[in-house]
């Protein structure tokens, strides 16, 4: 081209396009699906922002809480035989 501009040389890069959302189907009990709708109408947003708002407090809220490990199965078991046996009987 000979409009003053220089010409372009080297590769070219395109960024990906954007992934779009994910789609689901989720089945909701009609007074919860309609609790859902209103709230979001109140609210100003859609039912999928609402649930998208809920799911992220839901899974956040549970990121922060400390995870305490569940027993060793050999410690659970000792634990409800001695359950099953009963109390123990001191002597005196």
């Amino acid at each position: 081209m000979m409009d003053g501009r220089a010409p372009i040389s080297g590769i070219i890069v395109i960024p990906p396009a954007k992934r779009p959302p994910m789609a689901m189907t989720l089945r909701l009990p009609e007074a919860l699906a309609e609790r859902g709708r209103r709230y979001a109408a109140d609210s100003g947003i859609s039912l999928n922002g609402l649930l998208a708002i809920a799911l992220r407090e839901y899974l956040d809220a549970r990121e922060s809480a400390p995870r305490v490990a569940p027993p060793p199965r050999s410690l659970a078991q000792a634990i409800a035989q001695q359950v099953k046996a009963g109390p123990v009987r001191r002597r005196r």
